[in-house]
């Protein structure tokens, strides 16, 4: 969950390609299995919890799987958006509070000049963490990016820091201009949240490895008395 692990996901095959990291657990689960039937000496206790774990895959496989709503022809289907650039459908546990993801133009350009005029825009840089882009408008005005107006996000324009604004009904963001050129630039911060959440999983670590590290040295300690 850390930045650092960031290369192990561009190396190693198939990772990338997983939503959340915390769900290599499920493929833990066979190592689980192995080791609590393992765990007893008795043969009676070990066929039971194999009875009984077969019992609960056989009932998952037959009523939690075919229930869910993605099969063969709309896996294709993010598939090739991804592939076009289009993106995919999110869900409303992923987006801004009162945003409804489902009334975004899917084919919408991805900054557009909300008003009526002559405009131009030119993207330099569209990363998944910073964004800027050119925008010469005729008059005044708001822009409308194809991006949820996060509170993370930071938007400066022409190199000062400025509020940006959300579309009412889907949550994009607007970023008000001046008439002529504005340079746009877009980054997503570390807010408060993240940052305490960071230091709780350092601490974490820290006291596993201390805990670890004493547990050790009490048996030697024993030892040598």
């Amino acid at each position: 969950m850390f930045s650092f692990s960031f290369p192990l996901y561009r190396i190693l095959p198939e990772l990338r390609f997983v939503q959340l990291p915390l769900r290599w657990l499920l493929c833990l689960n066979v190592a689980f299995a192995l080791l609590l039937t393992t765990s007893s000496r008795a043969w009676l206790l070990r066929a039971l919890a194999c009875v009984v774990m077969l019992a609960v895959l056989m009932w998952v496989w037959h009523r939690v799987q075919p229930p869910w709503w993605d099969n063969a022809a709309d896996v294709a289907e993010m598939h090739d958006n991804q592939q076009s650039g289009l993106g995919y459908e999110g869900t409303d546990e992923y987006v801004p509070t009162g945003a409804d993801a489902y009334e975004i133009n899917k084919d919408a350009h991805r900054v557009v000049f909300e008003q009526d005029g002559n405009s131009r825009i030119y993207i330099t840089q569209w990363a998944p963490q910073s964004r800027s882009f050119t925008a010469s408008v005729s008059h005044s005005g708001k822009l409308v990016l194809k991006v949820f107006n996060y509170p993370a996000w930071k938007v400066q324009v022409n190199g000062r820091p400025v509020q940006a604004r959300t579309l009412e009904v889907t949550g994009q963001m607007m970023v008000p201009v001046d008439t002529g050129e504005n340079q746009v630039r877009i980054t997503f911060t570390r807010t408060r949240d993240r940052t305490i959440g960071g230091l709780i999983s350092l601490g974490t670590g820290i006291m596993l490895l201390g805990w670890t590290f004493f547990t050790r040295r009490i048996p030697s300690l024993s030892e040598e008395r």
